[in-house]
């Protein structure tokens, strides 16, 4: 029988996976230890062969050295509600979290970091998926049970009394290991092998311990929480993985190395903010609040949502509480002449289902996710309760749902707008409401041969 095959033909099989190994490494900050308001950098070293797994990286935060100072301050129990920590957990201490290129380029930069955290774990996060290191970072369940506020990352938030509770002091330190919400959870894994040199981590800490913790008390007279100061250490727990230089010769010739530039894409979310004053939220009838969105212009803009939160002056509240700003009256947003939706949203059950399109979601998994009683009631409560009462939720509206172009909206030479109804509650507001809106779009990344990262949007 003769074969159909040539002899000359030598059948070499491509391998299926790339041989190397991996290993975890521990990058320090810069400074052994941190104060509220200080500026955290850890260094990223380029590695021969070596890409950092961003699924598998976080970053070890210890929190100790908790000195609080306010009035009537009580240990929390399961009948008591007293000093506790935000449902955001140690999320909350992170004002700011950005990626920074060896050329000095933001490969990520997130402001209002905690805002963009919040909004993400109401909207996408199962109730089950708060696990340690995760995005969640074991951040409770958050109900009316006072238990659910008592303890983060099991630890309990341990402090002694002073005497007349005009003092307390922390005697344990805590330990977090959160994921980062942005470009260490958003790419599967980052090229540092051809970088040109290191590549920086960049936190700065919140500067009032209010934003971290928050006095719960039931009935506000009882008690304040006014200032005070703790510290904090740093360190990035990576994994490394690590390739042979075999599979590496694979890898340039399939990402074209050496012949350009080798780009990968991803996408980001950045934020302003705006804020609606007491006036404006006690309007009668319904006031439609315009507002110019500022910040990048991207070619590919995928979604746009808006929350508010509210700064308590005397810290009852959880600062990272949010709500729908809207939730009374309108939304809609214009971009150049076109209107989005075409008719504007003109209830909370609408609001709703368009936020929810923005994660990809569906009414039927509303319920696995963290907005509390299915998204409807008033604004921020008044009277004090405002912590445990709170009816969370956001609005948007996901701009690849509209034509089916997968690849959003082109915003580089329009001004974008967003049309929200307000209307007067019961009880009325009042402290006005910082107002956060987040964009999420496409990247491109790319390195060239001489080891410079960029982005463009």
């Amino acid at each position: 029988m003769t074969s159909l095959v040539s002899d000359n033909f030598v059948y070499e099989p491509t391998p299926r996976v790339l041989d190397g190994y991996s290993y975890r490494t521990s990058f320090s900050s810069e400074s052994s230890s941190y104060a509220l308001g200080d500026y955290v950098r850890i260094a990223i070293p380029p590695v021969h062969n070596g890409f950092l797994n961003t699924a598998n990286s976080w970053v070890n935060i210890t929190m100790g050295d908790v000195v609080l100072s306010g009035t009537n301050l009580v240990q929390e129990t399961p009948t008591v509600a007293g000093v506790r920590h935000s449902m955001a957990g140690i999320h909350s201490a992170l004002d700011q979290v950005s990626i920074v290129s060896p050329n000095g380029q933001f490969l990520e930069h997130t402001p209002n970091y905690q805002s963009q955290f919040v909004m993400n774990w109401i909207n996408n996060t199962s109730l089950s998926n708060a696990l340690p290191n995760s995005i969640t970072n074991n951040t409770p369940t958050v109900d009316n049970s006072f238990t659910d506020f008592t303890t983060v990352n099991g630890n309990p938030i341990a402090l002694t009394i002073g005497a007349g509770g005009t003092t307390a002091t922390g005697v344990e330190t805590e330990k977090f290991s959160p994921t980062l919400s942005c470009l260490l959870n958003g790419t599967k894994s980052i090229p540092i092998c051809w970088f040109a040199s290191d590549t920086h981590l960049e936190i700065l800490i919140t500067k009032d311990i209010l934003s971290i913790l928050h006095n719960a008390s039931i009935t506000p007279s009882a008690g304040t929480l006014a200032s005070g100061s703790c510290t904090f250490t740093f360190e990035l727990d990576a994994m490394i993985d690590v390739i042979t230089d075999t599979s590496m010769t694979l890898v340039k010739k399939k990402a074209g190395y050496g012949i350009g530039p080798v780009s990968w894409s991803g996408t980001q979310q950045r934020s302003s903010m705006h804020s609606i004053s007491v006036a404006e939220l006690n309007t009668t009838g319904n006031n439609i609040k315009s507002t110019v969105i500022g910040g990048v212009r991207p070619r590919k803009l995928l979604s746009i949502q808006q929350a508010a939160f509210c700064v308590h002056p005397l810290g009852h509240y959880d600062r990272w509480q949010c709500v729908n700003p809207y939730s009374n009256g309108s939304f809609q947003l214009r971009c150049g002449s076109q209107l989005y939706p075409p008719r504007d949203m003109a209830s909370a059950s609408e609001m709703c289902q368009h936020v929810q399109k923005c994660y990809n979601q569906k009414s039927l998994t509303c319920t696995s996710n963290r907005l509390k009683d299915g998204y409807y009631g008033p604004r921020f409560n008044e009277e004090g309760t405002g912590t445990i009462d709170t009816y969370r939720g956001s609005v948007g509206y996901d701009f690849t749902s509209f034509d089916g172009n997968t690849d959003g909206l082109d915003t580089t030479n329009i001004v974008i707008e967003s049309l929200g109804g307000l209307k007067g509650s019961s009880p009325p507001a009042q402290f006005p409401y910082q107002v956060i809106t987040m964009k999420r779009f496409q990247v491109l990344y790319s390195v060239d041969d001489a080891g410079n990262v960029s982005v463009s949007y």
